[in-house]
């Protein structure tokens, strides 16, 4: 009799034609195919801070100090005597002539070793996406930054040379660009990566005159994402940048300005999942499961997917506002002690 009782109940759950415990064979799995393909696709955005290095050499350049900016191309051959200067200013961005006649108190021949550099602060904006290869990654992306100038100090003659001031305070940067990476070392849910972006930069309209304004640029970036889960992730990416630029300067060829910059972004992270989550609101298998041949899955995007026991919920949901208990000999709660746990 209990045997067959048994063979009874086993007949009726199989007739049930909602709730299957078992995945059963992969023929009996339909998923649809547009998230089979689209599970190989992540999606990030980012926003962060950046500095760059603007530096160039004017060693070979002759220089002038007037009362209000330096000018290059007009050096002249006594300095505390009235003189007359022709030559160019804002040679940072839009090279315009420039004549004066006066008293300047620095006059630089282009006979020795001379520089101007600064670090000019920006926000940088970055949307991408890319293809995932087991622990490889291509794809390509867009980055829009606003970016401040300041005054560029000399590298040299510091006691007698002031400041070079650009003519702008602040312009745009935009990029388009390829990447590749790869994840090379995991630690429970950090992971560590390796990229490298290779893309043109095309500068705002305040560098109108630098031939051309859209330009070739690299950047190598070491991400560190926190992995919520298969699908959702945080990550920090420091990364370094080169590029450079050239201004023509007509007799004296061109001026190289050195653009490098280091970059810290943080962003997050998607990637679309291959099963939708269980449309069964009495369902609370956490697991990947079958309802009719349809595969879901039982957790949001941001829990483990397959989770071992309390991986997910490690402290059960009635106490997960309850406060730490006080230590033996300790004076009481501290007020981190009452957030909340996970």
């Amino acid at each position: 009799l209990f045997l067959i009782f048994m063979l009874g109940l086993s007949g009726m759950a199989l007739a049930q034609p909602g709730f299957d415990p078992f995945f059963g064979t992969e023929a009996s799995i339909k998923r649809p195919g547009w998230r089979k393909v689209a599970n190989m696709f992540t999606f990030e955005g980012s926003v962060g801070h950046g500095a760059t290095f603007y530096q160039h050499d004017v060693s070979n350049i002759p220089l002038v100090m007037t009362s209000d900016s330096l000018i290059i191309l007009g050096a002249v051959a006594d300095t505390g005597v009235i003189a007359s200067v022709n030559g160019l200013r804002d040679w940072l961005n839009v090279p315009a002539p420039y004549s004066t006649t006066g008293v300047f108190p620095f006059a630089y021949a282009g006979d020795s070793v001379l520089g101007f550099k600064a670090i000019n602060s920006s926000l940088p904006l970055n949307l991408r996406a890319y293809f995932n290869l087991d622990r490889f990654r291509f794809g390509a992306g867009i980055q829009y930054e606003w970016q401040w100038f300041r005054p560029m100090q000399p590298t040299s003659y510091q006691d007698q040379l002031g400041p070079y001031r650009p003519a702008i305070m602040r312009t745009t940067l935009e990029r388009y660009y390829a990447l590749v990476g790869a994840r090379f070392y995991t630690y429970r849910k950090l992971s560590y990566v390796a990229e490298v972006e290779v893309g043109f930069l095309k500068m705002g309209p305040e560098f109108a005159a630098v031939q051309p304004i859209q330009r070739v640029y690299a950047n190598i970036g070491l991400p560190i994402e926190y992995n919520f889960s298969e699908y959702l992730r945080v990550y920090l990416r420091p990364s370094f940048e080169f590029k450079s630029y050239d201004l023509n300067l007509g007799v004296y060829n061109n001026l190289r300005h050195s653009q490098n910059a280091f970059y810290t972004q943080l962003g997050i992270s998607f990637t679309i999942p291959e099963i939708p989550r269980c449309p069964v609101p009495a369902c609370h298998v956490q697991m990947k499961h079958v309802h009719q041949g349809h595969e879901f899955r039982g957790q949001p995007i941001n829990k483990v997917q397959n989770p071992g026991y309390g991986e997910n919920h490690p402290v059960l949901e009635k106490h997960k506002w309850r406060p730490f208990q006080p230590k033996q000999g300790s004076t009481g709660p501290k007020k981190w002690q009452f957030w909340r746990r996970h």
